[in-house]
């Protein structure tokens, strides 16, 4: 099972990304930074 987060933890991530983008970097690394990953649907064929 997945860990989940408080919501003090969700804001803290928000606002480091946000300083993050603000200084230059683009989502990708953002992301990778914080540890969070590109959620991908599964793709139905039928």
């Amino acid at each position: 099972m997945r860990k989940r987060h408080t919501p003090e933890q969700v804001l803290s991530k928000l606002r480091q990304a946000e300083a993050d983008l603000a200084t230059g970097l683009s989502i990708s690394p953002v992301g990778q930074k914080l540890g969070i990953s590109r959620r991908h649907e599964p793709i139905c064929n039928g």
